[in-house]
């Protein structure tokens, strides 16, 4: 996150949030350099934000907060019911 960003307010900075056991509960690092081994990376303004391949915790987050939008997902190509007519 750049000093410029943070000025500007296009950013701003959350304050540590921690678990019950004292930890850190989701890792989301960014740096102007793409990552070589991340889990997730997404490019924003001229940034890049990244998951960690090795850290469970935040994949795990990741995963169950994307698991719901895979459920509802859309094709693009909806197929109509199929009635089946017996006929004598």
């Amino acid at each position: 996150m750049s000093a410029a960003d943070l000025n500007d307010g296009r950013a701003f900075r959350f304050p540590p949030s921690t678990d019950s056991a004292g930890g850190d509960q989701v890792k989301i690092k960014c740096s102007p350099e793409k990552p070589a081994d991340a889990f997730a990376t997404v490019r924003y303004r001229n940034q890049q934000f990244k998951v960690e391949d090795r850290d469970r915790r935040t994949k795990r987050a990741c995963m169950a907060i994307m698991f719901p939008f895979t459920m509802v997902g859309s094709t693009g190509r909806e197929q109509m019911p199929l009635v089946t007519i017996a006929a004598q």
